[in-house]
């Protein structure tokens, strides 16, 4: 069996902004254009092909929350919430880009899909891009992002 990998990484968030489409909708057009290549294209492949499958995961990523008067425990669940919430944006906005695009008939949860698996999840502020005391605002629009991982399985 053979592994065909790509990724994809969007960032640019605003802070509280968690819409997938939307963020993905103001990008440069050579992103839209990566994220149809490399992530929607592979997974309609394997949609269309009765021996492959693959594994989308997501991952949802957030700044630090510095604001005053909040605990440590209050920052990074704020963190936490808001990468959960654009890795559940994401993962919703994939499956209605596929649900689109591809001809046969896709079962509403996809956990009854049986050549694609889908796992996405946040990871607050755990995995920073840009770190230190004094980012600028530019570093933090990167630290707040998804990334995407395809892996695809073919057959030999």
């Amino acid at each position: 069996m053979q592994k065909i990998f790509s990724f994809l990484i969007l960032d640019g968030y605003g802070s509280g902004e968690t819409d997938f489409s939307t963020r993905l909708a103001q990008s440069d057009p050579q992103v839209q254009s990566a994220f149809d290549e490399y992530i929607i294209q592979p997974l309609l492949v394997v949609l269309n092909s009765a021996g492959e499958c693959a594994v989308l995961t997501i991952e949802g990523h957030s700044d630090r929350v510095d604001s005053e008067g909040l605990n440590r425990e209050q920052r990074r669940q704020m963190e936490l919430d808001a990468s959960n919430a654009r890795a559940g944006s994401a993962d919703a906005a994939v499956k209605q880009m596929l649900r689109a695009r591809y001809a046969g008939n896709l079962p509403d949860d996809f956990d009854n899909q049986p050549n694609i698996a889908i796992l996405s999840s946040g990871f607050g502020a755990a995995v920073l891009v840009e770190k230190g005391d004094s980012i600028t605002w530019s570093q933090r629009l990167a630290n707040r992002r998804i990334q995407m991982y395809v892996t695809r399985f073919t057959p030999d």
